[in-house]
């Protein structure tokens, strides 16, 4: 029987987006993933009259292996499936050994794996998965993935020093997601990290279902530069303390619910906290659908884009503000000409019109100085000063665009969401399902008329 790495390897011919996948499972070059710092797998079982509060059960990569080997054998007197309506399989970290054993045993559709890998590089070659799947496509498919990037603030001074050289990182951990430095604002340097959520239901058996969650593991402070191979060391935490996370009232006091779980921003603490104190009663074990699966999650992630929304409009309001020490070191009141323009025009539109000044005062002074035989000091010191402060302007302009962009590329993935949800919650019968499921509809629909909103604001009239 070929192995599941073959046959995504013949499926590639057919459909071309698989490359990342073929090419991730196919790498050799790179060393065994260390099993102290691989995978960190768990499940929670449903079974029959269940009590309500459920317990999370961590696992080793063999006792997944044997589990696996025996759900789809008859049950008998030694196989859990005899009294178990599903379990629910969480994967942290996920490596090539886990995506071989699950996607044989369970018979896992390869796209779903190619999907949490999409955006860990980007191939002008081959297509990605999230451009090729038609909306018809996916109202079929058995799972969902969840991009989202996690705002973080960095405190370590060799941050500044080493932005030119590191710039564009990758976090460390087996699927290599990015982290992307923004420039310095008033002594606060802000970064954004890339992570993906996927959730998957495959029916095993008639009457027992599998689901499968995979979360990238929580930021740890170390990175690697684009090209080199040394780790970095840059001591960071999340912007504003991180998304809150809403319990119910009671669970707030229960010690050992949240024991264990100290690292709360971590999406497998997170959801495990949720799925074995906080089940919503519209989840049904015997039956579940694949919104239901995917109900915290979702939640979870509309909370880290809250998040990036207000990052995104800290680097805004900082730049607009920044023309105060422009004013005081070069006579120049960028405040004021920000105040003649419209207020809703862009944080670009003033940069623009700073650097226009500076390029004018800076001609000026030159053309004095051309004029005398002998130039003083004091004014090449000053028309250094203001060439290295258009350079600058210069050098924000370029990021506020990349805002801009960055803003207008998350709608995407949002709408994304909202089409999985509206798609999902139409073929549920129960009005109360529908009723629960609109209002994730609704988060996201508020946070994607947010988002337009900065678009405006960093590029305005241009």
């Amino acid at each position: 029987m070929p192995s599941y790495k073959d046959r995504v390897n013949e499926q590639k011919k057919w459909n071309p987006s698989l490359h990342n996948l073929c090419e991730f499972l196919n790498d050799t070059s790179s060393k065994p993933e260390d099993s102290s710092t691989g995978p960190n797998i768990g499940f929670i079982q449903f079974n029959h009259n269940d009590s309500g509060k459920r317990k999370f059960e961590s696992s080793s990569i063999e006792e997944l292996t044997k589990w696996l080997s025996t759900i789809k054998e008859p049950p008998n007197q030694t196989n859990d499936t005899k009294t178990s309506l599903g379990r629910l399989l969480f994967v942290e970290d996920l490596n090539r050994e886990v995506i071989e054993l699950i996607g044989s045993k369970a018979d896992i559709d390869p796209f779903f794996f190619a999907s949490h890998l999409d955006g860990v590089s980007l191939e002008i070659d081959y297509p990605r998965p999230s451009t090729v799947i038609l909306p018809s496509i996916a109202r079929d498919q058995n799972y969902i993935t969840l991009q989202y990037q996690k705002a973080l603030e960095f405190s370590n001074e060799k941050v500044d020093k080493s932005v030119q050289d590191y710039d564009k990182l990758n976090r460390n951990c087996i699927l290599p997601r990015k982290l992307t430095i923004l420039p310095e604002t008033k002594k606060k340097k802000l970064g954004l990290a890339q992570y993906c959520c996927s959730i998957c239901l495959k029916a095993i058996k008639e009457d027992f279902w599998l689901g499968i969650i995979l979360v990238d593991p929580p930021d740890e402070c170390i990175y690697k530069g684009k090209g080199k191979d040394r780790e970095l060391l840059f001591k960071s935490k999340p912007f504003q303390g991180g998304h809150d996370v809403f319990l119910r009232q009671d669970l707030y006091n229960e010690v050992e619910v949240l024991a264990g779980s100290q690292n709360r921003h971590s999406m497998l603490n997170i959801l495990k906290i949720y799925w074995c104190n906080n089940i919503q009663s519209q989840f049904r074990p015997e039956s579940p659908s694949l919104l239901s699966l995917s109900y915290f999650s979702l939640k979870v992630v509309a909370g880290e884009w809250v998040t990036y929304v207000e990052a995104l409009s800290h680097q805004i309001k900082q730049h607009e503000h920044s023309g105060d020490a422009l004013s005081h070191n070069h006579g120049i009141d960028a405040r004021h000409k920000s105040k003649k323009n419209s207020r809703n025009g862009s944080s670009q539109h003033n940069g623009v019109n700073t650097q226009q000044q500076h390029k004018h005062l800076g001609h000026t002074e030159h053309s004095q100085d051309t004029s005398s035989k002998k130039q003083p000091k004091q004014t090449r010191d000053t028309r250094s000063q203001k060439i290295d402060t258009v350079s600058q302007l210069q050098f924000d302009l370029v990021h506020l665009e990349k805002w801009g962009r960055r803003c207008i590329q998350t709608i995407p993935k949002l709408e994304t969401a909202i089409r999985f949800v509206h798609s999902r919650s139409i073929a549920e019968k129960s009005p109360t399902d529908q009723e629960v499921y609109n209002l994730i509809e609704e988060d996201y629909k508020h946070l994607v008329a947010r988002l337009p909103k900065f678009k405006l604001q960093t590029l305005g009239d241009l």
